[in-house]
């Protein structure tokens, strides 16, 4: 079993990486709609 500090650390790298996910998909509608505005 994985200790509570494995489990802690394990949470936040899901949270962070879903917060990257998010600024990446935000930063590619951005440029999707700066082209199509184009």
């Amino acid at each position: 079993n994985a200790t509570v500090g494995e489990k802690t650390t394990t949470l936040r790298f899901n949270f962070e990486t879903k917060i990257h996910d998010a600024q990446s998909a935000r930063a590619a509608l951005v440029s999707l709609s700066k082209s199509a505005t184009l």
